[in-house]
């Protein structure tokens, strides 16, 4: 406030009610005194222009900017009469200077695998708490673009995002230059190692599904150091899946800590109680005499049949017939069924006994005949009969009696048609279709 020709500044203590002046000078005080950084600034004027800081801790003032003022070339209208001159204005403006910003905390290089994101920190102090602003650079934007990186914070404190592109592997320099918008930056790099995946590969032992109920597995993985599998499974350890389909999913973790994936589907059929019984379209013969044996199972194809005859193995057939001759004295018959990839529950079912009689040694031609039958291993006692479509006996005689006549049976004198010969040997029955033709 200027007092007479000695403007000054004065400092009031509210608490000892004390005026006290402070920067007296000689001049013409002008404006308004602005208080910035803790000084206080005022313009004086008389032949110059005078910029005035007063620091109120050292209690000094002096001159820190001054400008002449030429008489006499001040705009206006002058009035000579008077010597007065047109009034003249100034505008004294705060300037603040800049703090500049100060980094710290920031990241060292680092090391992650592909597909996967990350985050980087560091720190940007700025007394005058200005917005910075970003320019970012990735030195392999094949590795991480540009458009891949981005800059939050939370008060001086920033986090740098990124992630790679998928399924890429490299290195990069990510550069950082903060701008506060005055004038004051700061910058750092640091580097970026993305490793790549492991190619994870999943393999089952049997090595293809289904498999039967109870059956066990193994599954294991390929094309990393270790592995993890979903479900509790241990990597190549035996163990028992459930009916069903099931995937399962390995992790495998190579030796830079990247981890990926692989998954193996198991199906698991349910056993199947299979049942299978035989019958044949005759039940004795000749020997060599023809004979169909069926099997009659509740499985549809694929299965194996395995014929044996006397416990000693004959054949193996796809389909429910076997066809071959009948061998002298015991024809005793059995099957066993097997189906792979059906799931017997044992994994093979055996038949009913089939036991046909054949007569040692006998045979009989021809057949179909137009008179004459040779009969051939006949027995003195045997009884031999021949029957008509209407179940008469038509013929009585003995093996000894055709044996006699050179083992030919006469039916010449009988009309054409089907008949039947029995033959009973001590209580054993042999029954043969013969035909007479005209």
């Amino acid at each position: 406030t200027p007092i007479a020709n000695y403007p000054g500044l004065f400092k009031w203590n509210p608490v000892t009610n004390i005026l006290e002046r402070k920067g007296a000078f000689n001049g013409s005080f002008n404006g308004t005194p602005v208080y910035s950084g803790g000084k206080f600034y005022f313009l004086s004027e008389s032949s110059y222009l005078d910029l005035y800081e007063y620091d109120p801790i050292l209690d000094t003032t002096i001159i820190v900017y001054s400008e002449p003022v030429p008489l006499f070339q001040l705009g206006g209208n002058w009035n000579y009469t008077n010597c007065t001159r047109p009034p003249s204005y100034q505008q004294l403006l705060e300037v603040i200077p800049n703090e500049l910003p100060l980094l710290s905390n920031t990241p060292a290089a680092q090391t992650l695998c592909a597909n996967l994101t990350n985050d980087a920190t560091f720190t940007i102090s700025d007394a005058d708490q200005d917005t910075m602003q970003f320019q970012i650079t990735s030195s392999n934007i094949a590795l991480i673009p540009v458009a891949n990186i981005s800059i939050t914070n939370i008060d001086s404190n920033y986090t740098l995002h990124y992630s790679p592109l998928a399924s890429q592997s490299g290195t990069t320099n990510i550069t950082i230059t903060a701008n506060d918008g005055y004038g004051g930056t700061v910058n750092f790099s640091f580097a970026i190692a993305i490793n790549p995946l492991p190619t994870v590969i999943s393999n089952s032992t049997p090595a293809s599904t289904p498999i039967c109920e109870g059956k066990t597995i193994i599954l294991n993985g390929s094309g990393a150091a270790t592995y993890s599998w979903s479900n509790g499974i241990l990597n190549n350890t035996a163990f028992v899946p459930p009916v069903g389909s099931t995937t399962y999913t390995v992790t495998g973790t190579d030796a830079n800590g990247c981890s990926d994936t692989s998954a193996q589907t198991v199906v698991v059929n349910p056993n199947i109680s299979a049942t299978i019984s035989i019958s044949s379209n005759v039940s004795q013969g000749s020997n060599g005499d023809p004979v169909t044996y069926t099997a009659s199972i509740n499985l549809v194809n694929p299965y194996v049949i395995n014929w044996y005859r006397n416990n000693v193995f004959e054949t193996s057939t796809t389909t429910n017939i076997w066809n071959t001759g009948i061998l002298p004295g015991n024809n005793t018959v059995k099957a066993i069924i097997t189906a792979t990839g059906q799931c017997l529950y044992p994994d093979s079912v055996q038949s009913n006994i089939l036991d046909i009689k054949g007569i040692d040694g006998l045979a009989i031609y021809p057949n179909p005949t137009t008179g004459e039958v040779t009969i051939t291993g006949l027995k003195a006692n045997d009884d031999v009969g021949v029957y008509n479509s209407i179940g008469q006996r038509i013929i009585t005689t003995t093996g000894n009696n055709i044996l006699s006549d050179q083992n030919r049976l006469h039916l010449t004198n009988f009309a054409s048609g089907t008949y039947l010969l029995s033959i009973n040997r001590n209580g054993e029955i042999f029954v043969r279709k013969i035909v007479k033709l005209p």
